[in-house]
């Protein structure tokens, strides 16, 4: 939920308030709340409806980004970069910088060891670190904690 009025503000934030309202197309409701929903469309004009991408997308987004060896590419263990953190656009740029190489890194933030490559996140590499973070904050809210339960079925011997 969020809240698109206050009793006291400045006269600038309620310019801003009112180019946000506009701009999305909402008016808040009698509380001055406006919801945000998953999905395509509105169900009214105090929501905001977000489709975002699931998992899966993201982590398929961040992998397009992780600095593979070429020799894996050469072998087709995997695909080469799509997301090069040297540029120009920065659209085109990895959203986490995820390095690699056959040896340990020096100061890394996250690293892990695969099939004999190295992959991690620069200590030093704040934006890195900061989208991973929130990535990991995204997951735990994905991960509900609960496991389903199998229905129980009774089926009588008579």
């Amino acid at each position: 939920m969020l809240i698109l009025t206050a009793a006291r503000r400045a006269q600038s934030v309620d310019q801003d308030l009112q180019f946000v309202r506009r701009t999305l197309g909402v008016t808040p409701d009698r509380k001055g709340e406006v919801s945000v929903s998953f999905g395509l469309l509105p169900r009214g004009p105090s929501e905001i409806a977000l489709l975002t991408r699931s998992m899966a997308e993201i982590l398929l987004e961040l992998g397009a980004g992780i600095e593979v060896p070429a020799d894996h590419v050469a072998q087709g263990r995997t695909a080469a970069s799509t997301r090069q953190a040297g540029s120009e656009d920065p659209r085109d740029r990895p959203f986490v910088r995820i390095r690699s190489s056959a040896s340990p890194p020096g100061d890394s933030y996250a690293a892990v060891r695969y099939r004999g490559t190295w992959y991690w996140i620069d200590d030093d590499d704040i934006a890195s670190k900061r989208i991973f973070s929130f990535l990991l904050i995204f997951f735990s809210l994905a991960e509900t904690g609960v496991t389903p339960q199998a229905p129980v079925l009774t089926v009588p011997a008579n």
